[in-house]
């Protein structure tokens, strides 16, 4: 990119101002104004690909140079956009058109793979595997604490869970949302029909205001005399899930 004002041709005092001198003088005015004299981009395709990051020069932000060096931030900040709006693929040229945007899912829902015992009547908290995983993003779950789905964000979440008893023919079933290991947000109860013993499904779901770091359990319980199984046999037996909605 070239830089300065473009040359200003002088006449001489008592000049007589023809048309071919005032046409040639306001053709090169014109011409003057082309992108190289007034500082902006550009005259060539690898000008118009040029972008820079704000912090090209380590963790300091560095201020424009120029109007030239202003166009090539705000590029980079275009670029930036379009890799977020495609699920983190960033794009060819910060010009290329988004062909398929897709939205990068924040959250996680996982599932068991195997049946979880819950002792009679006493409350525990369900804990996924992470072998299967439809989705996990920014460390919402994590092996390390599998009963957890941590808030990586202050904002909205959309939480829930589900699970399948298995067959028993007394007691009361219970499913639950707790937040940081005491506030409930939202249970779900069901009670078992005397003289019946069969399969009960549960699932709860609610929108919540979270901070980052606040971790959601799903505690599960129930009193049907003995320890029971929720059961892990397809992936909608034992799932829960966390996805971010935005602040």
């Amino acid at each position: 990119m070239a830089s300065g004002l473009y040359s200003v041709t002088t006449r001489a005092p008592g000049t007589v101002i023809t048309s071919l001198i005032y046409n040639a003088d306001h053709q090169a005015h014109i011409d003057g104004r082309a992108a190289p004299f007034v500082g902006g981009h550009s005259t060539a395709l690898s000008q118009m690909q040029l972008t820079r990051s704000p912090f090209s020069s380590g963790t300091t932000e560095q201020l424009p140079a120029s109007l030239g060096d202003e166009i090539e931030l705000l590029r980079n900040q275009v670029a930036s956009l379009k890799q977020y709006l495609s699920a983190g693929v960033a794009p060819a040229q910060w010009y290329t058109q988004l062909v398929s945007p897709g939205f990068l899912v924040v959250g996680a829902r996982m599932v068991r793979t195997t049946n979880q015992s819950v002792s009679n009547n006493t409350a525990t908290m369900l804990s996924f595997t992470g072998a299967v995983a439809d989705f996990n993003t920014n460390s919402v779950w994590a092996g390390g604490t599998p009963t957890r789905f941590t808030a990586p964000f202050t904002g909205r979440y959309f939480l829930g869970a589900g699970v399948k008893w298995a067959a028993a023919s007394a007691g009361i079933r219970r499913l639950r949302a707790q937040v940081n290991g005491s506030a409930t947000l939202i249970d779900a109860h069901t009670n078992t029909e005397a003289g019946t013993s069969n399969v009960q499904y549960q699932t709860i779901s609610m929108v919540w205001q979270l901070n980052a770091t606040d971790y959601v359990e799903y505690e599960a319980f129930q009193t049907s005399g003995a320890a029971l199984n929720v059961l892990a046999e397809d992936k909608q037996s034992v799932v829960g899930y966390m996805v971010f909605l935005g602040i």
